[in-house]
């Protein structure tokens, strides 16, 4: 198995159970205040299996060069799969298993909106932005571009580092060796 869908399938998989335990806990409903944090998160799971990628793919190099623009491709693969994973488990998710926490964790955002004297045109424009972003639509422009995306990003960044570790590394390698 290519290590882009390997690492596809370990973030996919882990932000699927990651989003499982956060409405589990009624992160998304009751505690929306800690949910908000727990969204932040969540991008280790992404961050932590994009590092480990590149660095595999790093050192598998054949002939030793590992470029940013390979690291960004190989992430934005893995990201991008992953995010389809997330996706599917979101549809899924708003459609049978909580079908009716899009209405619950509507009803305490209007609540707070209210207690905080926000106009009726502003409630109702946020109650019609959050349900077009939990819309198959807003869930692919959300979850599968803005994840790629995101993915392609911390991946070159990523890179950057992998790279300057390893000429760190190299370099004090043949200062070593001259040495001896």
């Amino acid at each position: 198995m290519r290590p882009e869908f390997k690492y596809g399938l370990i973030i996919g998989v882990g932000l699927g159970l990651w989003l499982f335990l956060e409405h589990s806990l009624g992160l998304h409903i009751a505690h929306q205040n800690i949910g908000v944090w727990t969204g932040y998160l969540s991008n280790l799971v992404p961050t932590t299996a994009l590092f480990l990628l590149l660095r595999q793919k790093q050192l598998r190099a054949t002939d030793h060069r590992f470029t940013p623009g390979q690291a960004i491709v190989s992430g934005m693969l893995a990201s991008f799969l992953g995010a389809m994973i997330v996706f599917v488990f979101q549809m899924a998710y708003n459609r049978w298993i909580g079908p009716d926490w899009i209405d619950n964790a509507l009803a305490v955002k209007v609540a707070v909106l209210r207690a905080h004297e926000i106009s009726e045109d502003a409630i109702r424009r946020a109650i019609t932005l959050f349900r077009q972003a939990n819309s198959p639509v807003g869930l692919i422009i959300g979850t599968v571009i803005n994840q790629t995306v995101t993915g392609g990003i911390i991946s070159a960044a990523i890179a950057v580092l992998l790279i300057r570790q390893k000429k760190i590394t190299t370099e004090n390698t043949e200062y070593t060796e001259k040495i001896r």
